[in-house]
């Protein structure tokens, strides 16, 4: 995840090392995700442990022969979650690596390279997790300043600072069914750092995402109590299902947040189609 940030941190430093496309959904794509999608592979094929690996730059046919395998047990990557952060410079992009098994996953890291810190967990009957930086920084200094031994602090919920147009509808939506909630938007898989740490508590989304962008955060939501629940109640599975992408979700910090039931019932009452 070092080499990981490493790479991309020197891809961001320089704007004009990089060369922007569309892909087929127009979303943005650049020479930075490619690169750390062939430093993931290089590495993951030189561990004794051989497994396929998912990512979000397989190439179509790769993704359409691993749907048709089924593999019990790979590797989920996004190399760069993001892009559009990345592209504008906002510092908010994220790399995503999870370790799933029978459909589910069972580790999780997220590393936030701007900020050097990598996030991670490791699922069982006895949950391992942590965080570290790996450079200077003596801290995330966009993880939000925020005294949650308060109990009577609202509840914060972290919205996609890229969706602008999307959150904005989202926050319209809930306010009449929670009107004590806060907002603070922040990008990418940044989001369960937020979650993870503590400084947030609800991230819900009513957008398009794919495997690689919550399977590592869910392992590290799930190793502090958290879990990513779809809009019927239940925990999102990622195994059988008919897509590589995901329905609307909540994504928590605490399963036991007495308002998470509400969360989802107001959600559940927009029915507006994924975009």
């Amino acid at each position: 995840m070092e080499a990981a940030s490493f790479l991309l941190n020197r891809f961001y430093a320089n704007p004009n090392s990089f060369k922007v496309v569309a892909k087929s959904d127009a979303s943005p794509v650049t020479d930075a995700d490619y690169a750390c999608h062939q430093l993931f592979l290089q590495t993951l094929s030189s561990l004794k442990l051989q497994l396929p690996v998912l990512s979000e730059e397989s190439s179509v046919a790769e993704m359409q022969e691993f749907e048709h395998q089924k593999s019990t047990a790979y590797w989920l990557i996004d190399p760069l979650d993001g892009t559009a952060g990345f592209v504008k410079g906002t510092g908010e992009f994220a790399v995503n690596l999870a370790l799933m098994m029978n459909g589910h996953v069972i580790a999780g890291w997220v590393a936030w390279p701007q900020q050097e810190l990598v996030c991670w967990s490791i699922l069982g009957q006895k949950p391992l997790r942590g965080q570290f930086f790996f450079g200077q920084k003596s801290g995330p200094e966009a993880l939000i300043r925020r005294e949650r031994l308060n109990h009577a602090a609202a509840p914060l919920v972290v919205t996609s600072a890229g969706e602008g147009k999307t959150s904005a509808i989202l926050i319209a939506h809930l306010q009449p069914y929670l009107p004590q909630l806060e907002y603070f938007p922040s990008g990418a898989a940044t989001k369960f750092c937020l979650l993870f740490a503590g400084q947030a508590d609800f991230y819900p989304r009513l957008g398009r995402t794919g495997l690689w962008d919550l399977a590592a955060g869910h392992a590290l939501l799930k190793s502090r109590g958290g879990e990513i629940y779809t809009l019927d109640g239940k925990p999102l599975e990622y195994w059988p299902r008919q897509s590589l992408y995901n329905p609307y979700f909540l994504a928590v910090a605490s399963a036991q947040h007495e308002l998470v039931p509400h969360l989802i019932e107001a959600m559940s009452q927009y029915s507006a189609p994924i975009e």
